[in-house]
């Protein structure tokens, strides 16, 4: 029993580990994967909303600046000269524009990427904390009551003091005295005793003809 007691604390403690790992880390999770889910989907569309309009006002400032060098491409090409300068400066710098929205982009996805990485990390580093806890606190338990298990079944042919003193006992032998019957048991068995014994015979009887036999050897 007290073997069967250890282990069932062990399991119990374990048990609640990983009811604690449940509650801790999957459920947690799970509440946080249904936020993240709407998150993410306003995010997306916000990016493409920007995206977008960085990509309509670059490839507006290409359109003009091939324009203005078709333009420019003629007799007047020097009234276009300060025009396309002014456009192919907005060019790059729209450009310039796009690449960083591209980059900050990717940079804030893998930030949010990483956050959750973590998060879960650290909720699956506190529950190897709590096993790594329970491991110890288990060997410390069962390695305390080992040894004094181990003694008590150290030989197998030795038997306890107060068994043997049981035992003892049982082997002693006990004064033999032939119980007395009841005197309503011994009056009933009389009684059957006498109701056994057959009755005497009764004397036999003479027949008439022997009478009459006899009568006439008595006359001359």
């Amino acid at each position: 029993m007290e073997i069967s007691d250890i282990h069932r604390k062990v399991n119990v403690d374990l048990e609640e580990n990983f009811r604690r790992f449940h509650r801790e880390v999957i459920a947690e999770l799970e509440r946080k994967t249904d936020m993240d889910v709407k998150y993410m989907t306003a995010t997306f569309k916000r990016y493409q909303t920007e995206h977008r309009m960085k990509q309509d006002s670059l490839e507006r400032s290409q359109s003009d600046l091939k324009k203005l060098r078709r333009k420019s491409q003629g007799k007047n090409a020097f009234k276009y000269e300060s025009k396309e300068n002014e456009c192919l400066e907005t060019l790059t710098h729209r450009q310039l524009e796009m690449q960083k929205f591209i980059a900050d982009g990717c940079q804030e996805a893998l930030l949010e990427e990483k956050r959750r990485f973590c998060f879960l990390v650290d909720k699956h580093c506190i529950f190897s904390n709590q096993i790594a806890s329970f491991h110890d606190k288990a060997r410390e338990l069962l390695s305390d009551n080992l040894i004094g298990w181990q003694e008590k079944c150290s030989d197998a042919t030795n038997v306890p003091d107060s068994v043997m003193s049981l035992i003892d006992g049982l082997r002693t032998p006990v004064s033999a005295h032939t119980p007395q019957a009841s005197p309503a048991l011994q009056h009933r068995s009389r009684t059957n005793s006498e109701a056994m014994i057959p009755a005497p015979p009764a004397p036999p009887q003479t027949s008439p003809l022997a009478n009459m036999f006899n009568s006439q050897e008595r006359e001359p």
